[in-house]
C-alpha cells in the first residue's frame, strides 16, 4: 500500500494516468487486477558530475583557440560567459 505522498510522486511522473486507466480497466473486468497499484517509483541516481573549475574552463578556451577550429573557441566562450545552451548558441546571428 502506497503513501499518499508516494502516490502523487508517482502520478508526477506520468503513471498517474496509466493507473486510471488500468483501474478503469479492472472495474469493467477487462483486467482481473490493477498491476499499478503494486508499482512503485524507481530509485533516483545520484549524478556524479562535477562542473570544471575556472583554470580548466580557461584552459580549454586556450587549447580551442589554438586548435583546427578556433570558431570553436568563441562558440565556447560564449557559453561560459553566458551560460547559453549548446542550441542557443548556435540560433546566434
Amino acid at each position: 500500500a502506497y503513501e499518499e505522498g508516494a502516490r502523487a510522486r508517482v502520478g508526477s511522473a506520468g503513471t498517474r494516468s496509466d493507473s486510471v486507466g488500468l483501474e478503469a480497466g479492472r472495474q469493467v473486468d477487462w483486467k482481473p487486477i490493477n498491476v499499478a497499484e503494486k508499482a512503485s517509483p524507481p530509485r533516483l541516481r545520484k549524478a556524479s558530475t562535477r562542473p570544471p573549475t575556472p583554470e580548466e574552463v580557461g584552459q580549454l578556451v586556450v587549447r580551442a583557440a589554438a586548435g583546427r577550429y578556433p570558431e570553436f573557441a568563441v562558440l565556447l566562450h560564449l557559453a561560459v560567459i553566458t551560460g547559453a545552451r549548446g542550441g542557443e548558441l548556435c540560433g546566434l546571428r
